[in-house]
This record gives C-alpha cells, structure tokens and sequence, in this order.
C-alpha cells in the first residue's frame, strides 16, 4: 500500500476553475485572495483550463504536502479536487462558484465568498465516501445515459446564460428528441 504523506506545510493551494465566474476569472482570482489574505493564511491560486491539467495540480499539491485544496468553481472543480486528493489526509474545502453548487448544498456550504472562505480555513474537516467508477473516483451522483447526456450538453456557454435553467432546457430538448 503506497504511504500518503501528511501534510506538512501550512499553504492553501486554491484551484481555480478558469470557467467560474463567466469565464472572467481576474477579478474572481482577486477577490479570493483578498478573502484569503483577511484570514492570514499562507496560499497559492492556481488557475487551470482543462480537467487534467486541475488533476495534475491537484496531485503536486498532495505531493507538496499541502494544508487543503480549496475547489473555487462547481461541482466538476470539486469532483476533480476529491479525485486528486482520494485515500489522502488532505482535506477538500470548497468555494461555491458554479451552477448547481450541489455538494456545497449539501454541506451547508456559504455561498458568500467570505464566508466560504471561513469555513474553509475555521471549519471542522468531515470524511465523506467517494464512489469509484473505472478508475475514478466520485462523489455525490454518477449518472449514466439520459442523465449523463443532460450534463454534457448543457454547456458552459448555456450556463452562463441561463443558469441552473440549462440542466432543465438541456433535459426537455433530449425528452423531445428522443420521441
């Protein structure tokens, strides 16, 4: 069994979704330093593009012993925080920036940055069960056919312009198309 470190530095690592936010993530990536430096704690921001570039961020600070990742972005950003530090001790705050915000739901998670952000560097750290899936690991849901088309076609450019109301769109037109 492959030993985990522990974490040994004090650094925040904040994965940022360059998607959150609509796509602007300037002023998102300041305002997220400035609720971070409020609280007096040492962290990096790293913004990435594509899922295996987060993965690979995600596993280097892992590597780097890491305090926390904090996911700012939705549910994918977060999944992909949970996938990079599974069967570790580094824990996985998140900061609520996407459509659905489902987990952060769940958790009860702020959706004040400031808010947020205390939680993410005061709150208490819970353990959840990830699911595992050809390799993969999961939380929350995994869906497959009708459900799975749904979230891959609503877009990012349609949730930008509809928000949540994509999910539902993206959902009516494939009941449609499937009659």
């Amino acid at each position: 069994m492959r030993e985990f470190p522990i974490p040994t530095s004090e650094r925040y690592l904040v994965l940022l979704n360059q998607k959150a936010a609509g796509g602007q993530p300037g002023p998102l990536r300041r305002r997220i330093g400035g609720a971070m430096a409020a609280h007096g704690v040492a962290f990096d921001i790293v913004e990435t593009k594509t899922e295996e570039e987060g993965l690979q961020v995600v596993r280097r600070a892992v590597d780097l012993g890491y305090k926390a990742v904090v996911a700012a972005g939705g549910d994918g950003t977060i999944a992909l925080a949970l996938r990079g530090t599974a069967r570790t001790e580094i824990p996985v705050a998140i900061l609520p920036f996407g459509t659905g915000n489902q987990l952060a739901l769940n958790f009860g998670i702020p959706n004040s940055l400031e808010d947020a952000v205390r939680v993410a560097v005061e709150g208490k750290v819970e353990a959840i069960d990830l699911g595992l899936f050809e390799g993969a690991h999961f939380a929350l849901i995994a869906g497959a056919g009708l459900d799975a088309e749904v979230m891959a076609s609503a877009t990012a450019e349609l949730k930008n312009k509809i928000g949540i109301l994509a999910y539902f769109y993206s959902g009516i037109k494939h009941v449609i198309a499937s009659k």
